[in-house]
């Protein structure tokens, strides 16, 4: 099992929450999930990871990208 120091967090430093989803628009992780990364255990980062990654997929289709 990785350690929770092996999984580098997906900020770009566009800390911006979307008004509507709520999500950040520049990692997409909920503001949860930012607070909580440095305490998450690897499998955590990298379901948020995951979870990121389908909101980007799902943020690109809505606005026909």
């Amino acid at each position: 099992m990785a350690f929770a120091d092996d999984v580098a967090s997906p900020c770009n430093n566009t800390c911006i929450l979307d008004p509507e989803t709520r999500f950040c628009r520049g990692c997409y992780r909920a503001a949860a999930e930012i607070t909580g990364w440095t305490e998450y255990s690897a499998e955590n980062k990298l379901e948020s990871l995951k979870r990121a990654q389908q909101r980007r997929i799902a943020a690109a289709a809505r606005a026909g990208k």
